[in-house]
């Protein structure tokens, strides 16, 4: 089993793209994230840096762009019943085109390789998929656990983590809150509150030993 199961991923932002965001090109360079230095005249064309090797630059067209969000942590260890998982090796071109899954059941065969069973629950291009069921690799599905916190600075995508590494809790923008560390007084564990804004992920600082 692996020991760190959790990850730092970027997700997609559909806000209006502008200089200085992280995108990505869907079509013909889904594993180099760019840096947008500037917009074409006609708005049809990013001239971007790529984040790792800012001395190689190329162009990627509008159609072919998606804005990256900031950090979530993401795990593999999907559970039968979860819905909008995300599937490799084309997650993001997916969720971009509005596909989604649902992990219906997970085989085990010889030599410990499991085979996930994966139903459409959206398909827009092929609208007669939907509540058809395929089979993926269970270690290329995964799901979103909650957006990483903004203190985190020192987490980079690609990251990878420990149960132990991270503590979740509950978003809530109101003042009766508790201390940071802890969950929501208004949310607690239960996802109905009104206040409930979704996840957020506190990373253990290997230097000072406190989750930020």
């Amino acid at each position: 089993m692996n020991s760190k199961p959790y990850f730092a991923t970027r997700l997609i932002d559909n806000s209006e793209i502008s200089v200085g965001d992280v995108i990505l090109d869907i079509v013909y360079a889904m594993d180099y994230p760019a840096i947008v230095e500037k917009i074409s005249e006609d708005g049809e064309t990013f001239i971007t840096h790529e984040e790792a090797r800012p001395d190689y630059k190329f162009n990627i067209k509008k159609k072919d762009a998606v804005k990256l969000s900031g950090l979530y942590i993401a795990t593999n260890r999907v559970c039968v019943g979860d819905d909008d998982i995300y599937v490799e090796p084309a997650a993001l071109r997916d969720k971009r085109q509005g596909l989604n899954f649902k992990l219906i059941e997970v085989e085990e065969l010889e030599g410990g390789y499991e085979l996930a069973y994966i139903e459409y629950l959206s398909n827009p291009h092929l609208p007669d998929s939907v509540g058809k069921v395929r089979e993926w690799p269970y270690r290329n599905i995964w799901k979103v656990v909650g957006r990483i916190s903004p203190e985190a600075v020192w987490v980079k995508s690609g990251d990878t983590f420990s149960e132990e590494e991270i503590r979740i809790r509950k978003i809530c923008h109101d003042d009766s809150c508790p201390p940071y560390d802890s969950y929501c007084s208004h949310c607690g564990s239960s996802r109905t509150c009104e206040n409930d804004e979704g996840d957020e992920v506190l990373i253990l600082n290997p230097s000072c030993k406190h989750f930020h």
